[in-house]
């Protein structure tokens, strides 16, 4: 998370969203849970314009509420560039 601007993640596509949320927390996106992100086609200002907002991504995207849980903080913690809460 060092050094990224807001501009570079609204610019990012879904596979540098995931690429990144790989990076920082490798466990969260597995298998089914992996191809329901993926067909959601998430992209980094998706992912900003969605932080804190758990239903976003249980709902819309169809993820389990536990992973919707840790994308939506995911997403809060980068938006407000402090520390991810996991580290």
């Amino acid at each position: 998370m060092n050094n990224l601007t807001i501009q570079e993640i609204k610019d990012w596509d879904q596979k540098e969203l995931l690429q990144w949320i790989q990076k920082e927390k490798p466990k969260l996106l597995t298998d089914k849970v992996l191809e329901k992100f993926q067909e959601a086609y998430i992209s980094g200002n998706v992912f900003l314009k969605h932080a804190g907002d758990i239903e976003f991504f249980e709902v819309k995207c169809k993820l389990p509420p536990g992973t919707s849980e840790d994308l939506a903080l995911l997403a809060e913690d980068l938006r407000s560039n402090r520390k991810p809460y996991f580290l």
